[in-house]
């Protein structure tokens, strides 16, 4: 079974569809908590739930739901206990919800169903004006698809995070360093995680923390003789981690700077680090070709005459790519390649591109001196700095001046007091 989750704003045209007489609608379940119905009834007692949280923007909750080809033709009932388990698995009990089946030869659909379907429809506000969490729905469908799957013995898929175990898959799949969980098992008793870090580094496995900007650590990995494992592939991911080795908060800087270690060593994945000494090649051959012009200072291309190029970083003085040219293909002969390399070149390639932004933004008309062989264009006598000081300065004692003869004026017209008055 298959299931897909659409989120809506309004009911009526979503009722008039699946009750469409061309789709050969089969009512499953009587539309709970609710009596009308015609369709536009059916939305207009949806909707009078729905106003009672004016704040979700979104109530109509829209369940397709897919039968596999093998299930064959779905009896009604099996679809109808389906949909209930589907209904309380996602937490719609208490809510309006509304059932039906569609025929296999929908004329209005353009392509021919080879399997069963059916479709429910809820409110997503219940009866007391809650809003149903929804959080994780999607992972909650599928766990609740493959429930239904065992209960009512239809057929069995694995859920989209599930990898298929299979015998063609399992031989390809990755084979696990059986010396990597040995390694794990003899310092997983350490006290502190720096001192953990540091014994497995001198063990030849370098660790990777998933942070997060806030500094959460999400996940850890662990990179051993040129693979990257994760930790729920050798049974000692992050929380079993947490368990036997103590983390504290300033432990966070150790993390980042195994890390950083960690980024210095050549890419583990070998699909990454193809992808890595495509993108260092195609750089330097346009740099050779002269499309883009390479800091000479951080990076180093050279191309000898028998068709070998090397791709240096002058500063730490390594050696990044070596490779080839064999008629219109390139043989890398040599990769060195890291994360930290990968930073470097992108940000020099951000660098090209800002300036090339710049370069096509119109440029101001240049100044002309007075003392070259053109002459200036005229312009109208402008006042120098001190003349339009001075200028200020004038103005502003004039304006002294005519408040202080107010001023004078007016204690002139006032009339003094008398001095036996005063007494």
């Amino acid at each position: 079974m298959i299931a897909s989750i659409t989120k809506g704003h309004g009911f009526k045209s979503l009722f008039e569809y699946l009750l469409k007489k061309e789709k050969g609608a089969i009512i499953l379940t009587d539309a709970k908590n609710c009596l009308a119905e015609t369709p536009a009834k059916l939305a207009a007692e949806f909707e009078l739930i729905a106003a009672k949280s004016p704040r979700t923007e979104k109530p109509v909750r829209h369940f397709s739901i897919g039968f596999s080809e093998k299930d064959g033709v779905v009896s009604n009932e099996t679809k109808s206990l389906a949909a209930m388990q589907i209904i309380k698995a996602m937490g719609y009990e208490n809510c309006q919800y509304f059932t039906v089946a569609h025929s296999r030869n929908d004329k209005s659909h353009p392509k021919s169903h080879n399997h069963d379907h059916m479709h429910i429809v809820t409110n997503a506000i219940d009866l007391n004006g809650n809003r149903i969490d929804d959080f994780w729905d999607y992972r909650k469908m599928e766990l609740a698809l493959r429930k239904i799957e065992k209960d009512l013995e239809l057929d069995r898929i694995a859920c989209s995070w599930q990898k298929s175990m299979n015998k063609e898959e399992a031989d390809i799949e990755k084979a696990i360093n059986p010396d990597i969980k040995s390694i794990l098992a003899q310092f997983e008793n350490t006290p502190t995680l720096p001192e953990w870090i540091k014994k497995l580094e001198e063990s030849s496995i370098n660790l990777k923390f998933k942070l997060t900007r806030e500094g959460k650590t999400q996940g850890v990995s662990y990179l051993y003789k040129g693979e990257l494992y994760k930790g729920g592939e050798i049974g000692f991911s992050l929380p079993k981690m947490r368990e036997k080795i103590p983390v504290c908060e300033g432990d966070l800087i150790a993390m980042r700077d195994a890390n950083t270690r960690s980024d210095s060593l050549p890419l583990a994945n070998h699909r990454e680090r193809d992808k890595a000494n495509k993108l260092v090649l195609e750089l330097a051959l346009k740099s050779l070709n002269g499309d883009c012009k390479l800091d000479r200072n951080r990076v180093k291309i050279t191309l000898s005459d028998d068709g070998i190029i090397n791709i240096n970083r002058t500063r730490v003085g390594k050696n990044i790519l070596t490779a080839q040219q064999s008629g219109n293909e390139w043989i890398v002969l040599k990769s060195n390649v890291d994360k930290q390399d990968i930073n470097v070149l992108a940000k020099i390639v951000a660098d090209l591109e800002r300036k090339n932004l710049n370069r096509d933004r119109p440029k101001f008309p240049k100044v002309v001196l007075a003392n070259s062989k053109i002459e200036p264009i005229p312009q109208p006598p402008l006042k120098t700095q001190r003349e339009s000081v001075v200028d200020r300065v004038e103005i502003k004692v004039v304006q002294v001046a005519k408040t202080s003869e107010v001023s004078k004026q007016s204690r002139q017209m006032k009339p003094r007091k008398r001095s036996n008055e005063l007494g």
